[in-house]
């Protein structure tokens, strides 16, 4: 941008700026046609203005300051006196963390294990710019977690964006959808954008989310780094890039417990066997005549194509049923049982590959089931119990697996799930948490001869280095 500025020279007299649903217009005494060049910037003839995403923002700023330009500029919202917050105490690594995003101008992602206290870096960023923030969440029960935990370091109300509530304030916490749906409006109030779980992003979905944010200072935080190069791209076009990383092996033994992981294969007895090569018969051909239509595609691709017909909904249909006879197999069954009676003395999580599997375990093995269904008094009740030593295990699809607060558990039992290294850092992180003398276990069921065994491989040697060695 800058070398764009310096090659053209015209004077502004006098520039307007202002917000404008989710982006910046730039009102000009006369139409100023280097602008165009500028990536984002675009000439609107609608309102003869030039129009910029509301990220540009700062590097608008930057280059009108070069030409000297005589601003009035409406775009960001007052809130009034400053916040004066108090930073939580952090450990080394999250100080350091913190340290490495300050050093990269208030732009990047951190990458954090599950159970290592990215929230607390997030609140302590909060603290640290004193400027009015924007949390964004991909769950209703981590808005309320997020929100709590602002709220007791704080000691101010925090706002709410999500799950009915639509409280704005100066620290304010929203869950993904929510923000995609008003960012348009408030996207001009926040000078910090946090983005929790933020491999959600960079793949066009909700995208717009943060386009729409004029927030100069941004932070995301993940429990894997994302390998995709196009997705990390974007990452950094809309974040920042990636500024620090710690691994479950560098904190394993002082912030986080020591584990053993164990994998038992098992077969699929010949009924189940017959039903699971039927189904993923089905998804094949439609998945293969996709992939040689247009190879390099994603699965993202091959979903929201095949859900536009017949053929493609079905095989999308046949390879959940697949999944879900992998689940909730006998033989996972009967390991699950024994596994029960081992560990019977220690607190169990049990993960599925979806909400089906969840309560259907739940059911025939009289375990409480935590589903994105539960509401969160009867989530906190059974966490409670969970906590007290009162329920000795639960069970869940995915809604343990990110952020959410889950008490000491020493066991994890992963029957099924194919969303690869990220979820199952996740699954592992819920059973981390440091208690004296403990060494976690974490076992993961694989069918054999099926689609497990390629993604457990996957898993496992790409894990292997960070924290299996």
């Amino acid at each position: 941008m800058a070398s764009v500025a310096t090659q053209h020279s015209p004077h502004f007299r006098n520039v307007r700026i202002s917000f404008d649903r989710g982006t910046i217009l730039l009102h000009a005494d006369q139409q100023q046609g280097w602008l165009k060049s500028v990536p984002g910037v675009l000439w609107d003839e609608r309102v003869g203005a030039y129009r910029a995403p509301a990220s540009h923002y700062r590097s608008l700023l930057q280059i009108l300051k070069t030409h000297d330009a005589q601003l009035q500029n409406t775009v960001a919202y007052s809130w009034g006196a400053a916040l004066r917050l108090v930073s939580p105490e952090l450990r080394p690594y999250q100080d350091a963390a913190l340290q490495a995003w300050r050093d990269a101008k208030g732009r990047g992602v951190i990458v954090l294990p599950t159970g290592a206290g990215k929230t607390v870096i997030g609140i302590a960023a909060i603290a640290l710019s004193k400027r009015p923030a924007i949390c964004l969440v991909p769950t209703c029960i981590l808005l309320e977690q997020w929100r709590d935990r602002l709220r007791d370091q704080f000691g101010m109300p925090i706002g709410a964006l999500g799950d009915g509530k639509h409280d704005i304030a100066p620290v304010l916490v929203a869950t993904f959808e929510s923000a995609y749906r008003y960012m348009n409006w408030i996207g001009n109030r926040f000078q910090l954008l946090i983005v929790d779980e933020v491999h959600h992003f960079g793949m066009g979905v909700r995208d717009e989310a943060l386009e729409m944010c004029i927030a100069p200072y941004r932070l995301g935080l993940t429990a894997t780094p994302v390998t995709d190069s196009k997705v990390r791209q974007r990452l950094t076009e809309l974040i920042g890039r990636e500024v620090y990383e710690v691994t479950v092996n560098e904190l394993t033994g002082r912030y986080l417990a020591p584990f053993d992981h164990v994998t038992q294969h098992v077969d699929l007895y010949p009924d189940e066997r017959e039903s699971y090569e039927r189904e993923m018969g089905l998804f094949r051909a439609e998945f293969e005549s996709f992939s040689r239509n247009y190879p390099g595609a994603r699965w993202a691709d091959f979903a929201a194509g095949a859900k536009q017909k017949t053929e493609g909904k079905r095989a999308l249909f046949a390879f959940r049923q697949a999944r879900r006879i992998l689940g909730s197999s006998r033989a996972k069954e009967e390991s699950l049982y024994a596994l029960l009676e081992k560990h019977k003395d220690s607190k169990v999580l049990v993960f599925t590959p979806d909400t089906g599997v969840a309560y259907q375990i739940s059911r025939k093995f009289l375990i409480a089931a935590i589903t994105s269904d539960i509401k969160k008094k009867e989530r906190e009740e059974i966490l409670e119990k969970f906590r007290r030593g009162i329920l000795r295990a639960l069970v869940s699809c995915r809604v343990l697996n990110e952020g959410i607060d889950v008490p000491d558990a020493e066991v994890a039992i992963v029957l099924g799930g194919n969303h690869g290294e990220r979820e199952h850092i996740q699954r592992i992180g819920r059973c981390l948490r440091p208690t004296p003398g403990k060494t976690a276990k974490v076992y993961e069921l694989v069918a054999k001869n099926t689609m497990e065994v390629r993604h457990w491989q996957r898993r496992t040697e790409s894990l292997a280095p960070r924290i299996f060695a």
